[in-house]
């Protein structure tokens, strides 16, 4: 004697109601989560701009906090921007900083002597001079990076293991969408460049 179906694909009786039922909370999902997309764009938004400027401030403070005495926080600033901008010009710094040229030149000045910072006449043009971190420079970040990522690694500690896999989820599918490309499997998981924190 051959098996009887299971009564949830029997057409009749107790299966028909179970298939339609089934279809139609599908249907009324599908409905739901169309209707609500747009809504819930809006609150994840909302929580990104009221979340982001509190990680920021806590990892701006560390970072400060953990730069070099005798480095001052526009010093500092320009450690972090030229790490993302080598072979910008001075006027460039300075209107990332806010500053006068002038002020920027001595502020550059002090860098170059601690040699933290190079300035090169570009080969193009020779008016331009183009100013890039040193690898005492990029060493002296790198380990003001690591110190702010430690105090992040002890916050995010007091989660649970599922609360930092989605934060984890979260974080890739951001940085997918604002580099440009996909967050699945994050085939670009390098060591990321000490963000512009300041």
């Amino acid at each position: 004697m051959s098996a009887i179906p299971s009564r949830s694909y029997i057409p009749g009786m107790l299966g028909l109601p179970y298939f339609i039922t089934t279809c139609y909370n599908a249907s009324r999902m599908k409905q739901f989560q169309e209707k609500d997309a747009s809504g819930h764009a809006r609150s994840c938004a909302a929580l990104v701009m009221e979340t982001v400027p509190l990680v920021m401030s806590v990892l701006r403070a560390e970072m400060r906090a953990r730069r070099p005495e005798d480095i001052s926080i526009p010093q500092f600033r320009t450690l972090i921007f030229l790490s993302h901008h080598a072979g910008d010009s001075l006027s460039e710094v300075a209107e990332h900083l806010g500053l006068t040229l002038s002020t920027t030149s001595k502020l550059i000045d002090g860098l170059v002597k601690r040699a933290l910072v190079t300035r090169t006449i570009a080969a193009e043009d020779r008016r331009r001079i183009e100013l890039a971190l040193t690898e005492q420079g990029a060493h002296s970040l790198q380990a003001v990076r690591t110190g702010a990522q430690a105090r992040m690694e002890e916050t995010l500690s007091t989660l649970t293991p599922e609360e930092q896999t989605a934060v984890e989820l979260a974080m890739r599918a951001l940085r997918g969408r604002f580099r440009g490309g996909s967050s699945a499997g994050d085939a670009d998981d390098e060591e990321a460049p000490c963000p512009s924190w300041n």
